[in-house]
């Protein structure tokens, strides 16, 4: 009994030192997304792939957090051969947000919160077991009809550290679907990525955790069936995005003159601003080379967001502030 006693002794200790010690975000951590919609009857498609990144710390309140990044391709496009509407004639193009700040997350043990807003809020908690259900308490990113309840757990190690991946399937009316299983992925996200909802294929739209990586070596991947991203390769390197080119916005904040930096051979279609209640302005620029400047004195003190679009219909956008 005392041998027993003693052993069942330094198991819990371990593993409460293991659930300690696990460190799930750092400023080498990047997650490669892959999403896959569409509307209204199956015609017109949109593939999103995205790239997010830990990069730096944040105080808000009194917790710390560290810095997401994002930067995402989109790209749309239908099929003729089957068109709902006679009048629906849209022939695809190219969408490309730069790299921007995302969210704030932060770890506490087996628990991942987030901000959103000021407002601190859980988004896991990864001390889950076979058997326990999922829901909104424990899983925040998770719809409105949907409950999972754990199957099984596997593990994987990231850099010499024990992870879990929950294997789970849906409690509700979907759940005779062929796709009705998921994961919840330790310290990563779901299957979908680090902020996609717990959810399931389901017709036309598609989650895929392409990669995930630290210092550019891969660990993990979720690519399923209908994915059209490629597997990674072990020395993972996250490279720019399809189609995307360098843009940069300076000074930021600035109280009058914006100035672009551009590629040379980008040919610009428009330029827009937009405030936080939506409206959007049509900007006059100059333009000499790779600079463009542009003169937003007249506008109101606030955030906004300056778009452009360029001949080919490819968009980038930044987040700037005037003051």
């Amino acid at each position: 009994m005392k041998t027993f006693l003693t052993s069942f002794i330094i198991f819990f200790l371990s593993m409460q030192l293991w659930a300690q010690s696990a460190n799930y975000f750092n400023d080498l951590t990047r997650w490669k997304e892959f999403f896959h919609t569409a509307e209204p009857y199956g015609e017109y498609f949109h593939n999103y792939t995205s790239v997010k990144r830990i990069q730096g710390d944040t105080t808000i309140g009194s917790f710390q957090y560290k810095k997401v990044y994002s930067k995402k391709l989109r790209y749309d496009y239908y099929l003729p051969s089957n068109p709902s509407n006679p009048n629906y004639n849209y022939v695809g193009g190219t969408t490309i947000y730069n790299d921007s700040l995302y969210a704030f997350i932060r770890q506490d043990l087996l628990k991942v919160y987030y901000n959103v807003n000021g407002v601190d809020s859980l988004l896991y908690d990864f001390d889950i077991q076979v058997g326990d259900t999922i829901t909104r308490e424990n899983v925040t990113l998770l719809n409105d009809y949907e409950g999972f309840k754990v199957d099984s757990i596997t593990d994987f190690y990231v850099q010499n550290e024990l992870r879990h991946i929950f294997h789970v399937h849906s409690l509700n009316s979907w759940s005779w679907f062929d796709h009705s299983y998921s994961y919840l992925i330790e310290g990563i996200g779901t299957y979908g990525g680090l902020l996609a909802p717990l959810s399931f294929d389901f017709e036309w739209d598609s989650y895929d955790l392409s990669c995930y990586s630290i210092d550019n070596v891969n660990f993990f991947n979720t690519l399923n069936d209908n994915s059209t991203i490629q597997n990674c390769s072990y020395n993972l390197a996250v490279n720019k995005l399809v189609n995307e080119f360098d843009f940069s916005v300076s000074p930021n904040p600035t109280s009058k003159i914006l100035e672009l930096t551009i590629p040379i051979e980008i040919d610009i279609q428009d330029l827009t601003l937009t405030d936080l209640s939506g409206r959007t302005f049509n900007l006059d620029y100059n333009q000499v080379g790779e600079k463009i400047t542009v003169d937003i004195e007249k506008f109101q003190s606030g955030i906004y967001i300056l778009r452009l679009k360029t001949e080919l219909n490819q968009m980038v956008e930044s987040k700037i502030t005037k003051i």
